[in-house]
């Protein structure tokens, strides 16, 4: 009987804990992993039992095998950090290193919502491999704190990815925070997750898992601004099964909580300063759109637009894609073709694959043959070859 590994008493007991989850989820036994590099199945045992500690080309050949999308080369990174910490002196590590990760993650978000973040996800990688090596060695609230900060530089990681398209990687570094706000018992921080969760579960059109995941957070524990975002999942979620009051009745929550910007939670304005009544009332226009009520989501995007913050570009790309679709719809085709036009100088400058993709829906299936089509499709070409 194989022993139960405890993944929160090091990085080498996640890395053999992931490790037996991957094998085991493809089926191998030991011996017929180990054939893989080839080593014994005894090794392989002890890597699962954090008894030994296997070579990074090992590492990388097991997790290419198991199709473990580079999250076994990331674990082995951690701790091998760790295991060098553990080799060199023990001196205290200075929490204050916290303070200055977070404000460091302040400010790429700030400039990821203005700019978007494909320039930043090396800079990211590269900061939480620090961040895990120097909370290796701290301890008590001080290794709270570096568990709680490594959590939202993955978290921020994913949100990166998942604007990029790179939907596995994305994944793998969101999964990551969620076991590390665990692990610190942050909770705050694990409904976000929770929330982020829910968002991707409703984008690859599983509305009643982005439920569940809603549903499974104490939203009333929560601060303001989050459980804003919770509530917008909820809404968007019931909008896609076609439920109309309960879409509204969650819409009204989330309005209202987005309002309290007098709130004088540090957390909350970290995480979630664009849980904004303008964005609640972007993602009403979206919720129409998909419940199938094309004229009353012009409506309301053309107004939330008209007050759009400059430095939420990344999301006013979204927006309009969306009005583009519904303005499509409605048959207001030159409309449509402009607001198109208009997304996707947003969409390529920031680099948000989330609004392209919105975007190739609208010209497939909305703006074929209009006026304008034609060239907005040559302006997509050019871009693309010029970014190639």
């Amino acid at each position: 009987m194989p022993r139960t590994l405890d993944p929160t008493l090091s990085a080498c007991d996640r890395f053999g804990a992931v490790l037996r989850h991957w094998r085991q989820l493809r089926q191998l036994s030991q011996a017929q992993l180990a054939t893989v590099l080839p080593v014994t199945p005894d090794q392989i045992a002890k890597y699962e039992k954090a008894v030994r500690w296997p070579s990074q080309k090992a590492v990388e050949r097991i997790d290419e095998h198991l199709e473990a999308g580079g999250e076994l080369i990331t674990l082995w990174t951690e701790g091998e950090a760790e295991r060098e910490i553990a080799r060199n002196s023990k001196a205290p590590v200075d929490g204050a290193y916290v303070d200055h990760w977070t404000q460091m993650l302040s400010a790429l978000a700030a400039a990821g919502n203005a700019v978007g973040g494909r320039r930043f996800l090396d800079i990211v990688t590269t900061e939480i491999a620090v961040i895990s090596r120097f909370g290796a060695a701290a301890t008590g609230q001080v290794a709270a704190g570096f568990l709680s900060t490594q959590a939202r530089w993955l978290e921020f990681g994913s949100w990166i990815a998942d604007n990029q398209g790179d939907r596995l990687n994305a994944t793998v570094m969101l999964k990551r925070a969620g076991g590390l706000a665990e692990r610190a018992r942050d909770t705050v921080f694990g409904a976000y997750v929770l929330m982020r969760r829910a968002q991707r579960a409703y984008e690859e059109d599983q509305p009643r898992v982005c439920l569940d995941l809603v549903e499974s957070v104490a939203s009333t524990n929560q601060p303001p601004r989050i459980r804003a975002l919770l509530a917008t999942r909820a809404a968007q979620a019931h909008a896609a099964l076609g439920d109309g009051p309960a879409m509204r009745r969650s819409l009204k929550r989330a309005f209202l909580d987005a309002c309290r910007d007098s709130t004088p939670d540090k957390i909350d304005l970290e995480l979630a300063s664009h849980s904004t009544p303008s964005y609640v009332l972007a993602h009403e226009g979206i919720c129409l759109l998909t419940l199938g009520e094309p004229n009353g989501a012009v409506g309301v995007l053309e107004t939330v637009l008209q007050d759009w913050p400059a430095s939420h570009r990344l999301d006013e790309g979204l927006v309009r894609a969306h009005l583009a679709f519904a303005q499509a719809t409605t048959g207001a085709l030159d409309e449509g073709v402009d607001q198109a036009r208009r997304a996707l100088a947003l969409g390529l400058e920031t680099g948000s694959e989330r609004t392209l993709r919105i975007l190739r829906r609208v010209m497939n299936e909305r703006l074929d043959g209009a006026a304008g089509h034609r060239e907005l499709v040559i302006q997509w070409a050019a871009a693309a070859q010029g970014g190639s």
